[in-house]
């Protein structure tokens, strides 16, 4: 009988310890368990949800930088240094004014009385002047201004024209080819064109350069300016 209970006593020792570890066990599996469900849990609820819509700003129309996230190029503001550029790109405008050769007015300017015209042998406007030189004569720029124009023409010969600013331009007509500018030269008061040579239309006349002064594209009398 006592070896009975001593043995009885032994086993639910036993028992006890196993149910012991047994429930330690359960404990700590269920504490991981519970930290594990936290933690994925808390990382679902921050991920975004499929469902949910953000505002874009790109649109069709964005650009590849845009899209990309680079920044426009940006708009240039003209510096001073381009100002100065421009302002120096303005046209010369002429102050003063003078004959381009000096001579004798053989015939004088006339946009409202017929004048005889020796070549044609009839009456015509003469919308210029003539001034008597010997053929070979320099030919200066009346004033300041851009050549506008240096062309051959079938009556008025070799004639250059400059701008001189305020609407006024100047023609010297009757010149030899070789002329000494071009196109958008810029001249000053007495600088040297070339020299004279035949105005076809006035070709029967003594040698002389027919010059001529407009003022917003009308024939003015270049004695108006020319004093």
């Amino acid at each position: 009988m006592k070896y009975y209970n001593y043995k009885s006593k032994n086993a639910f020792s036993s028992k006890s310890f196993y149910l012991a570890v047994a429930i330690s066990i359960l404990a700590i599996g269920g504490a991981i368990w519970s930290m594990w469900s936290s933690v994925d849990n808390e990382t679902i609820e921050n991920e975004p949800s499929s469902d949910i819509s953000y505002y874009s700003p790109i649109t069709e129309n964005s650009s590849e930088a845009e899209v990309q996230g680079e920044a426009s190029e940006p708009y240039e503001v003209e510096s001073s240094s381009q100002e100065a550029t421009s302002s120096e790109e303005t046209s010369p405008v002429a102050t003063s004014f003078a004959m381009p050769l000096k001579g004798d007015i053989a015939k004088s300017f006339s946009d409202s009385e017929l004048k005889f015209s020796n070549t044609y042998k009839d009456m015509r406007y003469h919308e210029g002047i003539d001034l008597n030189c010997d053929q070979g004569s320099s030919v200066k720029s009346p004033g300041k201004g851009t050549v506008v124009a240096v062309i051959n023409d079938s009556l008025l010969g070799v004639y250059i024209e400059i701008d001189h600013g305020n609407g006024i331009v100047s023609r010297c007509s009757g010149l030899n080819k070789n002329v000494l500018v071009s196109e958008g030269d810029i001249v000053n008061l007495g600088d040297k064109l070339g020299i004279t040579d035949i105005v076809p239309s006035e070709c029967v006349d003594a040698p002389h350069l027919h010059f001529e002064l407009f003022k917003d594209g009308k024939s003015i009398d270049p004695l108006s300016i020319i004093k």
